[in-house]
């Protein structure tokens, strides 16, 4: 089901990585931005980053549902990423500051 919803538009190419968590040590597929893809932004400011994703939807729900389930679930894994953490307490604070 992942594959076919991250791979259905070819804005995504599929790669291995090697991972450390709690777990261990192991090997997990990731879907990275596709650089040729048509709608690929390149690196864009933490700030545009952040604006974006406290305000778009798409067709699945909205941008900042998908990174705040996404960064608990990797939270409940033991996988740590500080800068995911920090864009998504930033964006939490512009929607909290926003409502």
């Amino acid at each position: 089901m992942l594959w076919q919803r991250e791979m259905i538009t070819g804005a995504y190419q599929p790669i291995w990585l090697r991972t450390v968590s709690a777990g261990g040590r192991g090997w997990a597929v990731a879907f990275a931005s596709a650089r040729r893809y048509k709608r690929y932004a390149g690196r864009l400011p933490e700030e545009q980053v952040v604006q974006t994703l406290a305000t778009a939807r798409g067709q699945a729900g909205s941008c900042a549902a998908y990174l705040f389930d996404t960064a608990a679930h990797l939270e409940a894994l033991g996988i740590r990423d500080p800068a995911l953490w920090r864009v998504r307490d930033r964006v939490k604070q512009l929607i909290d500051g926003a409502a």
